[in-house]
């Protein structure tokens, strides 16, 4: 279809998306320098359209890249001029959960694909999500398990954790001055239901020699009805407080008195599996001791006794190592301390970034990507 074609079947609301990212562009392609568009799957402050596609876009620029992200209205036929107008060097595309995010809509320009979901394991999803990810030069995963899952598909997969921007908590308190405060932060405790019985099994072992705050994140006021309900005849010596869903920044905030935070992932339930570290970046950020599963990429990152506590999903190890943190600030605050060194040197937003450039440069020049799973070192190779 001709240009001018395009151009008169473009309905009225995508001409003015069109004309806005008409002007973006003119001024990302008179510099000298790399054009990247980012197509995120949409979502957000805080969602993985956020951390690993917006995000990643604003640091990128800082590196040398012209970066345009694409609004998540602006339609296909709107995509395919500008396409014509200006074609970019590289396009990232952030997830295959929005329609237009399929590498042949921009070709012949290399597509770089970003995965930090398991959506490829749904029988329904895995030919549609499998072909994206053949027909783009390279699949950048969010884990080493969600690498291995979409090297079937692609043999050009690494592994760039997602980091975050919000690297402290203006009123995060000392360890010492915490109480005796849990929380587990998942985005949906019912659609976890393995990690949901783990997480009421070790309740149900703390010890009883004083009182403890249990905070479950992400459950909406309509739904308190039916997770007290989960949790009767397990709470003697504890306190359930439900925390709803939240922006972003105030999610992270509302750490800031937390004692210990919980990360487990569960072998048995695969889209346990597909998380990367999520919510601990929370945890890290407000300053709250880990206590995360000894399994997928949580290894290369934490290590037990050092920068958090690392163990086996044993509801008892669990409640041993919560009620030990809880009673010993002072070692909360060592654990703390290196967790934050590691963090603000791997999990940040501009590490990120940093991996993320040095991928789509290759792609560019059609360059072949370094193989091999992460080290616990350097993630990245």
């Amino acid at each position: 279809m001709t240009l001018r074609r395009l151009l008169q079947k473009l309905p009225f609301f995508s001409w003015i998306l069109a004309c806005l990212h008409f002007w973006v562009m003119l001024r990302a392609h008179s510099h000298a320098c790399p054009v990247v568009w980012i197509s995120p799957s949409g979502g957000g402050v805080g969602s993985a359209a956020d951390l690993r596609a917006l995000a990643i876009g604003k640091t990128l620029g800082r590196l040398g890249w012209c970066c345009v992200t694409l609004h998540p209205r602006l339609g296909q036929q709107a995509r395919r001029i500008l396409l014509r107008l200006f074609k970019p060097d590289v396009v990232l595309l952030q997830q295959t959960r929005h329609p237009l995010n399929r590498p042949e809509i921009y070709f012949p320009v290399p597509c770089v694909l970003d995965v930090d979901d398991a959506d490829i394991i749904n029988p329904s999803e895995t030919s549609r999500i499998g072909d994206v990810a053949a027909r783009c030069y390279g699949v950048v995963a969010g884990s080493r398990h969600l690498a291995g899952l979409f090297r079937a598909f692609n043999p050009a997969v690494r592994v760039i954790w997602t980091g975050t921007y919000i690297h402290s908590v203006a009123s995060a308190r000392p360890n010492a001055a915490r109480g005796r405060i849990l929380a587990w932060a998942p985005s949906d405790p019912f659609g976890y239901p393995v990690e949901l019985a783990l997480m009421q099994t070790l309740v149900a072992r703390l010890s009883t020699s004083a009182e403890v705050e249990f905070r479950v994140y992400g459950v909406s006021p309509a739904r308190h009805d039916d997770m007290h309900k989960l949790w009767e005849g397990r709470l003697s010596y504890v306190r359930l407080r439900l925390m709803p869903p939240m922006p972003y920044k105030e999610f992270v905030d509302s750490l800031a008195e937390v004692a210990v935070g919980l990360q487990p992932v569960c072998e048995d339930h695969e889209y346990s599996l597909g998380k990367s570290f999520g919510k601990a970046l929370a945890y890290l950020a407000a300053d709250v001791a880990v206590v995360a599963s000894n399994n997928i990429d949580h290894p290369l990152f934490f290590e037990d006794g050092v920068n958090g506590r690392l163990l086996l999903n044993e509801p008892t190890v669990w409640a041993q190592a919560c009620d030990q943190l809880l009673s010993r600030s002072q070692e909360r605050q060592g654990l703390v301390l290196q967790a934050r060194k590691d963090f603000l040197a791997r999990l940040t937003t501009d590490k990120s970034a940093q991996l993320m450039s040095d991928l789509l440069h290759r792609a560019r020049l059609g360059q072949a990507w370094p193989r091999g799973l992460a080290k616990s070192k350097d993630y990245s190779e």
